[in-house]
């Protein structure tokens, strides 16, 4: 499973990819990276899956900037 280390603008500041499935084994690995202990770096970033990640980006609309409420305020 790919992991992704961001920080608190869900900015990819590294990756990984793991046989485990395993968040915490995750965290352990960026902690060692970074050579910080867990609490310390669960402080300054946060571990995602990839498809958490992209859950959480905005989709853009297809509707243009400002989306459904122009039609809205013309009517």
């Amino acid at each position: 499973m790919k992991w992704l280390m961001v920080n608190k603008y869900d900015e990819v500041l590294n990756r990984v990819d793991l046989d485990a499935d395993n968040r915490d084994e995750a965290i352990e690995h960026f902690s060692g990276i970074k050579q910080l202990s867990v609490e310390s770096f669960k402080k300054m970033w946060r571990v995602l899956s990839e498809s958490e990640l992209e859950s959480f980006q905005r989709k853009p609309s297809s509707d243009g900037e400002f989306g459904d409420w122009l039609d809205i305020e013309k009517s």
